[in-house]
């Protein structure tokens, strides 16, 4: 269907192709292409914080302290407390943001909880979809999708086991029915 409507697409614009590798090009060329933007972007200049690692995401919505304090400087490690970072703009479904992440780990894949500082709500579950290194290596910029605000963390231990295994830490998210989640 969606080969179809390209091809008519095209038909109406005008192009014409000789051959088969005509059309393999041109298909080539839009299914190696990155995504397109599909919504609007709100530019702001917003501090937010930001938790990554899912064990420390389950810590932080369990005992609720959004404090970068929570421990001394001296007996805190990299990425147990959440950072403040900038946000750049805004979307519908994700944020762009920029700064330095303080030891927090911002990988593709990885899950991010974020909160802005006026939000009085336990934050905003996302993922992070993409991240590059920008002014000159010393901060980072990346793109987190949204999840969920309504998220509990929980733990799990699977139900084939053996004596040793130990609870994981896990979050139970509400079922997404218009994004094929649940």
């Amino acid at each position: 269907e969606e080969l179809q409507h390209r091809l008519n697409s095209m038909e109406r614009s005008g192009t014409s192709f000789n051959n088969e590798m005509d059309w393999l090009r041109v298909l080539l060329y839009d299914w190696t292409q990155p995504n397109r933007r599909r919504q609007d972007r709100i530019d702001t200049n917003e501090r937010m914080w930001i938790q990554t690692q899912l064990p420390w995401i389950c810590q932080l919505l369990r005992d609720g302290s959004w404090s970068p304090t929570r421990l001394p400087a001296s007996g805190r490690r990299p990425g147990t407390s959440p950072v403040a970072i900038r946000l750049l703009n805004v979307s519908s479904n994700g944020w762009l943001f920029h700064g330095d992440t303080q030891g927090q780990i911002i990988r593709v894949g990885e899950l991010a909880l974020c909160r802005g500082e006026k939000d009085t709500h336990g934050g905003t579950l996302s993922l992070i979809r993409w991240f590059m290194i920008s002014d000159n290596g010393l901060a980072l910029e990346f793109g987190v999708e949204h999840l969920s605000t309504a998220m509990e963390p929980m733990e799990i231990v699977p139900t084939i086991t053996h004596s040793g295994d130990s609870f994981t830490p896990a979050l139970l998210l509400p079922p997404q029915p218009r994004l094929g989640r649940g």
